[in-house]
């Protein structure tokens, strides 16, 4: 060892550096300061004059190098080239996880939690145990390790305690003692363990190991509710599709407890029809169930089926393809899924002839909601209890390509998300019958998973005029309104044109639906419009409204007043305090022309200008930039603004 150190200071001095010590210098010796070796400067100023401070300084490091690594916080500190040395490790904690057969062994101290790989023929005391670990320090390249280990059973400690697993908890890489209940949704025996996916929410699956579990006691945990403790610890590589960062080590069957028996039939669970799926399914619903319909077809691992004309889904990985209209029985988990077609996770198929389904699911006994107005009036606690909805109404707006639509009965509107693979979509006008549940939305209760059948085509509602406050706070959510304005800005896209209007209390915005053909033919700038549609809030993450917009079904719905003339400039003008006057009294009229003088400028395109009597700002929309003390004429639609002239 001393040879090492002082190898390691001989190949160190032979490397020139430059110094930055002051000694006394002349002219000339600055030169060679900077190029002198740390070995001379090391023996002028210390070697020389201080002997045994060197001795004590190796002493020091031999100490340094043989002192114990005495916690877990320590032993991940270490830098590589320390870890490197062998320095003696003596650890206590407790037992955590321990499994030789697999290698793992998980042990906590005051300080953290400590990983070790174990040989197969380690002797290990058993979990919730004390134990003492004697080894050395190495490092492979990558990660610090314990070598040469040995473990001492220090007796029984205090049982484990658990907490209950968090989605906090999963983004942290620290291991932690934690119970879970949920669904069993994959059961099987591997390398005499047992593993099991575990619903975690609505969508989600949590991967759970059990110690010395076998293939029979694990396949009678399908679709059992079970709750289970054991030791997290982060997935290593990908995580699968649908499921959760972490893994859970569980050490005997013992910390699994049966909530709810499984199955080794899944065929046999309860039978729910595809009617009664869409009115009973709920988010954090995930038992196994069966239901059964005509088969449609396959596409890839997705099977599609239907029964009286409603349509489900189902993940079937396999072969399995069936003539099409053959009765198929079909048992899985239901799931979300964007579409809004009811769809079953993880599942299996057989032709139903011969097989008997199990009893008959029956949904809960919460009441059915009959008018939209019942809907819009749920909290949004209440609305996530998935109440079944049953209304009949008229279609206001649609959504075809993602499987939304607008129903007005005689109580009001709702939104509607139904089966976006509908073969025939509800349009404007069309009369419906509406069943589904109701679900929160994104800022007003809504109806999902619905159903929707065709009753031939009516009249759009009578549209309602609201203050333009009203409007604006979000409360006609989905409700078919009536507002006049003027265009001062749009945007034309494939499907619509989007609408920048002024109405006498301030701007709002218009989604008009069309083909650009459409309406590419229409005036939109500077025209007054009245326009009815129904008013759609966007909300963020905590229900409040960011957005508000009146979407129109078509230019149907679009009624032109008055268009932008087509020599704007050939207006009279008016005068700025005239125009301050309109604008307080709100007795906007439209375009207007103003004229005068530039006092200011800016690059980013306001301007301001002064007649006679008074200022005005102006925003132009073009990136001209009127030259100071110039004479322009300008025509827009004027507008109030909160605290500065109006512009």
């Amino acid at each position: 060892m001393i040879l090492g150190h002082c190898f390691g200071i001989f190949l160190f001095s032979r490397f020139p550096v430059s110094t930055g010590i002051g000694l006394p210098a002349n002219d000339g010796l600055p030169l060679i300061r900077r190029n002198q070796t740390v070995w001379t400067t090391f023996q002028n100023l210390i070697l020389r004059r201080c002997p045994i401070l060197i001795w004590i300084m190796v002493v020091a490091s031999l100490a340094a190098a043989e002192r114990a690594v005495t916690s877990v916080a320590e032993f991940y500190g270490l830098a590589p080239f320390e870890a490197a040395k062998g320095r003696p490790v003596r650890i206590e904690g407790t037992v955590l996880y321990e499994d030789p057969s697999w290698g793992l062994l998980w042990v906590q101290d005051k300080t953290a939690v400590l990983y070790h790989g174990l040989d197969n023929d380690a002797d290990v005391p058993p979990v919730g145990h004390a134990v003492l670990i004697n080894g050395r320090t190495h490092h492979d390249g990558t990660q610090n390790l314990i070598v040469e280990a040995s473990f001492t059973d220090r007796g029984q400690q205090s049982p484990l305690e658990h907490v209950r697993l968090e989605e906090e908890h999963l983004q942290g890489k620290e291991a932690r003692m934690v119970r879970h209940e949920g669904v069993v949704t994959e059961a099987e025996e591997v390398d005499g363990h047992g593993r099991m996916m575990v619903s975690f929410g609505a969508d989600r699956h949590l991967q759970v190991f059990v110690r010395n579990s076998d293939k029979e006691t694990m396949e009678s945990l399908l679709g059992a509710r079970v709750d289970v403790g054991g030791l997290t610890a982060p997935v290593l590589g990908e995580v699968p599709i649908r499921g959760v960062p972490i893994h859970l080590f569980t050490r005997s069957m013992d910390e699994v407890r049966i909530l709810i028996p499984g199955t080794t039939n899944r065929f046999e669970v309860p039978h729910v029809s595809v009617g009664d799926l869409i009115q009973s399914f709920r988010e954090d619903r995930t038992d196994l169930i069966t239901t059964s319909g005509l088969f449609v077809e396959r596409s890839g691992d997705m099977i599609i089926a239907e029964e009286e004309g409603a349509r489900f889904m189902a993940h079937v990985p396999g072969e399995a393809v069936f003539e099409k209209g053959t009765w198929i029985l079909v048992s899985g988990f239901p799931r979300s899924h964007p579409t809004g077609v009811p769809f079953l996770d993880r599942a299996s198929v057989k032709e139903a002839k011969g097989i008997k389904p199990g009893p008959p699911y029956r949904p809960g006994q919460l009441p059915v909601l009959r008018l939209s107005q019942a809907v819009r009036l749920l909290t949004r606690e209440e609305a996530a209890r998935r109440y079944p909805v049953a209304i009949n109404g008229v279609v206001t707006y649609s959504e075809p390509s993602t499987g939304i639509c607008v129903v007005n009965d005689e109580s009001g509107g709702v939104m509607v998300r139904y089966q976006a693979m509908m073969e025939s979509a509800p349009l404007p006008g069309d009369q419906v019958s509406v069943k589904g549940l109701t679900g929160m939305g994104g800022f007003s209760p809504v109806v999902m998973f619905a159903s929707i059948k065709l009753r031939g085509s009516g009249e759009m509602p009578t549209p309602r005029r609201v203050s333009h406050e009203r409007f604006q706070s979000g409360v006609e959510d989905s409700q078919y309104l009536l507002v006049d304005g003027f265009c001062r800005r749009f945007r034309i896209e494939d499907d619509g044109v989007r609408l920048s209007m002024e109405g006498v209390a301030g701007e709002f915005l218009v989604w008009v639906a069309g083909d650009r053909e459409e309406t590419e033919s229409r005036p939109w700038l500077g025209s007054e419009l009245r326009v009815s549609g129904v008013c759609q809030v966007k909300a963020n993450h905590l229900g409040q409204p960011v957005t508000v917009t009146l979407a129109a079904p078509g230019v149907k719905q679009v009624q032109f007043l008055n268009e932008m003339p087509a020599e704007p400039f050939a207006l009279e003008g008016t005068p700025i305090d005239e125009i301050m006057r309109k604008v307080g009294e709100k007795a906007v009229t439209g375009l207007i022309k103003v004229e005068g003088t530039v006092t200011y400028s800016s690059p980013g395109g306001k301007v301001v200008i002064q007649d006679e009597g008074r200022g005005i700002v102006v925003r132009l929309q073009t990136h001209e930039h009127p030259i100071l003390g110039g004479r322009i004429e300008v025509v827009g639609i004027p507008r109030v603004h909160p605290v500065k002239p109006p512009d």
